[in-house]
């Protein structure tokens, strides 16, 4: 019966609709990230896991039933305080200068919803990315959250990833570019499942707008780059994971 079902053609539909909507979304991703290399001539990629502190005897706390131990007003208050994290773009000295973000939303039974963050900066104007990130984690864990939140900083382990994507990027740099790109593979999966009943039009990525476009002004880059970029179209058929 279960064979069956999943061979359905209503299924099988549902499967490739969402299989198609995941490769967009990673091309929205690496969309925004040509165009941030298109207008500085390198970034600097923070990647910060940022969550709540959820204690095992209150998970059910602001559950609707046991069978649902999310809840809807948990995911409200970490868009909530997410938006609140954005907002301290225009003070916060670690958050106004962000050129660019990537947020990915996801629910997990152990850790709740969380979020994995990319925010970029531009690298001729930064290079410490261990103390923007530590500074980021700061603000979520104490300010935004009242001290109810929790992080975890992939910067501060760039030595452990077969393939850094993280760290200082050079728009010439197309290896590490493919690096990143293929870390979008993981944060796009069709995999996840976050569309719950109770939460259905829930937004799961969120993405800044891509900067505007620079004159032709100044020395031109190399053609060579154009051709780079239209190889990293095809970065999925490589053979390439484990990207920091």
């Amino acid at each position: 019966s279960i064979r069956s079902y999943l061979n359905s053609p209503e299924i099988k539909r549902k499967i490739r609709d969402r299989n198609i909507h995941c490769k967009n979304q990673k091309m929205s991703c690496v969309d925004l990230v040509k165009a941030l290399l298109e207008k500085y001539a390198k970034i600097l990629v923070i990647r910060v896991d940022c969550a709540l502190i959820r204690k095992h005897e209150t998970l059910l706390k602001n559950a609707l039933s046991t069978k649902e131990i999310h809840s809807v007003h948990d995911l409200k208050y970490f868009k909530y305080c997410t938006e609140k994290l954005l907002n301290n773009q225009r003070h916060n000295p670690f958050m106004k200068d962000i050129i660019g973000y990537i947020l990915r939303f996801e629910y997990s039974v152990r850790t709740g919803f969380h979020m994995h963050a990319y925010f970029f900066f531009d690298g001729n104007k930064h290079r410490e990315d261990i103390s923007i990130a530590q500074g980021i984690a700061k603000l979520w864990n104490e300010k935004i959250t009242g001290g109810q939140g929790t992080t975890y900083i992939c910067n501060m382990k760039k030595e452990s990833y077969k393939y850094c994507a993280i760290g200082m990027i050079h728009y010439s740099d197309t290896e590490k570019q493919l690096f990143l790109f293929k870390t979008f593979d993981y944060i796009c999966k069709s995999d996840q499942l976050f569309a719950f009943t109770n939460m259905k039009g829930a937004r799961r990525f969120q993405l800044s707008e891509p900067p505007e476009k620079t004159t032709n002004a100044g020395r031109p880059r190399k053609q060579i780059q154009q051709l780079d970029f239209n190889f990293l179209n095809h970065a999925n058929d490589m053979g390439v994971s484990h990207a920091g």
